[in-house]
């Protein structure tokens, strides 16, 4: 019997995978952002438009079933 083997080396993969749809929603909204794992960077040059654009990712992965660990 095989075991199916999801452990670490397949979690960057899977993870991509699944925010694919996510930051092609943002780039096509102009939100210019680069997501590594589980990190991210914008890149905007006024203040309150990072703000603005900070809001719509934060409503968007909560749409997404997800949340910030806040700690």
């Amino acid at each position: 019997m095989h075991k199916l083997d999801l452990g670490i080396s397949s979690a960057p993969y899977l993870f991509t995978t699944c925010f694919r749809p996510l930051v092609h929603h943002w780039r096509g909204a102009g939100i210019l952002l680069v997501l590594y794992l589980d990190d991210g960077a914008g890149c905007v040059k006024d203040f309150i438009i990072t703000q603005h654009c900070s809001e719509i990712v934060q409503s968007d992965l909560v749409s997404a079933g997800l949340m910030a660990n806040s700690e």
